[in-house]
């Protein structure tokens, strides 16, 4: 039997040449191999706007009919620097910034109007794009050196649409389908 939940979070989809740029970053440190872990699977990189989880199958229609109501503006990003989550001291993830302000405010929007549905973020909203798990680190120094110094092209995009996205676990890696596009003004 099917299960009757389904795991969702909405999403900011990067184009084809920001995910190839981050693919060939997370390339670079697992070379030098500054860490034990995962790089994000390049069609997997996104920019979570808002982790749901796991709700009954029947709460899906109304989280869409509820992420349909928010209006808001196509606007620009940028990659930004790369850092660590979730301390200097206790490296878990490898990531990047994504500059583009607005997208506080388009999570704040989802935030409220999937308060009825979900539990609100503890958490301050983070333009961020998670570029590789890392399981362990030998030499933290020598990794927080590298992600400091390293230069990420400052490559830009419009985000045009946001995704309602299911995500499925396998032992290779989630499984990410898409539930609906919401189109940008």
């Amino acid at each position: 039997m099917a299960s009757e939940k389904k795991r969702l979070f909405v999403a900011v989809e990067l184009p084809q040449e920001i995910k190839d740029e981050l693919a060939s970053i997370c390339a670079f440190f697992a070379k030098k191999e500054l860490f034990v872990g995962r790089c994000t699977r390049p069609a997997n990189l996104h920019l979570t706007l808002k982790f749901i989880g796991a709700v009954n199958k029947n709460v899906v229609p109304k989280i869409n009919e509820a992420l349909q109501a928010i209006s808001f503006n196509v606007c620009q990003a940028k990659l930004g620097s790369l850092d660590v989550l979730p301390s200097r001291r206790m490296i878990k993830i490898l990531f990047a910034h994504l500059n583009c302000p607005p997208l506080g405010i388009l999570a704040k929007q989802i935030e409220t109007v999937l308060a009825d549905f979900v539990a609100p973020e503890t958490r301050d909203f983070k333009n961020h794009v998670t570029i590789a798990r890392i399981k362990s680190v030998q030499d933290k120094e020598k990794l927080l050196q590298e992600v400091d110094r390293f230069a990420v092209p400052a490559l830009s995009f419009a985000i045009e649409e946001f995704v309602l996205k299911e995500s499925e676990l396998a032992p290779e890696g989630p499984i990410y389908k898409d539930v609906q596009r919401y189109v940008l003004l």
